[in-house]
């Protein structure tokens, strides 16, 4: 059985601001961009805890999306995908719907699966 089409009308009640002859034009001009802070200075202000503003760059680039690690595993996504669901593979960060593996726990994992031997 074919589901009937529902249609949805929008209405968007927008009025375009007047402009006459008599009008000033507005002020399109672009603010200027705040110059670097100078050598020795901080952004931050002076007895603020800096452990609750934002990560570090260095902490960023510590942190890989699936794709990333899949590609320096040589496997596919997929397969990261079921070695987190088994239990297998290297730990994870979940945030929200993303995940992101540190690189250091990938570095983790490859260690403590490194074998000798190929028998048990």
């Amino acid at each position: 059985m074919r589901a009937a089409r529902r249609t949805v009308i929008v209405s968007l009640n927008f009025q375009y601001p007047q402009i006459g002859l008599g009008t000033p034009a507005p002020d399109l001009t672009v603010p200027p961009v705040m110059s670097a802070p100078s050598e020795g200075t901080s952004l931050h202000p002076e007895g603020e805890d800096r452990s609750r503003t934002a990560p570090a760059r260095s902490m960023c680039l510590e942190l890989a999306t699936p794709s990333q690690v899949a590609e320096e595993l040589h496997t596919t996504v997929a397969a990261l995908a079921q070695m987190r669901y088994m239990g297998t593979g290297p730990k994870f960060i979940k945030c929200g719907r993303k995940v992101l593996y540190r690189w250091s726990d990938v570095q983790d994992w490859l260690d403590s699966n490194t074998q000798v031997r190929t028998d048990g």
